[in-house]
């Protein structure tokens, strides 16, 4: 199978339609809305043409990297409200959490686009929550 893929790097973020005018969107915060926008401004989307087809991909889901020193640092966006608009958009379908850090050690989260959106508000909608975080022990800390 004769399969090329072409990376499009843009400086444009590509909102579906569909995606805009679901239940799921509309329902969000406007802060889960902009948090939103990022997420999908991270997405590596390349075109993988087979023959006469092409269908589009993100090269990068699973291992999308959004940090909160990087929503304060970068958006200004608090911790609090970043926490916040992570449980609405896992919630409603737009991401999902592929491998949870650890921040004591600096591992990041790691994020994937989902699609579970389309179903949200039908007996077909996967729902999702972020998992509390648990106290890790400091390494040395017998505790």
């Amino acid at each position: 199978m004769d399969e090329k893929r072409d990376v499009i790097k843009s400086s444009v973020i590509v909102i579906d339609r569909q995606l805009m005018e679901s239940i799921a969107y509309l329902k969000l915060t406007g802060n889960s809305k902009d948090v939103l926008i990022r997420f999908l401004g991270k997405r590596q989307i390349c075109k993988i043409k087979s023959g006469k087809r092409s269908i589009t991909a993100i090269l990068n889901n699973g291992k999308i990297v959004f940090t909160y020193r990087e929503a304060k640092e970068k958006y200004g966006i608090s911790e609090k409200t970043f926490s916040r608009a992570l449980d609405q958009l896992i919630k409603f379908g737009f991401i999902d959490i592929a491998r949870p850090g650890i921040g004591y050690a600096k591992i990041e989260t790691l994020y994937s686009i989902s699609e579970r959106w389309k179903d949200f508000g039908t007996d077909k909608f996967i729902e999702k929550k972020r998992t509390p975080r648990v106290n890790h022990k400091f390494p040395g800390n017998s505790k």
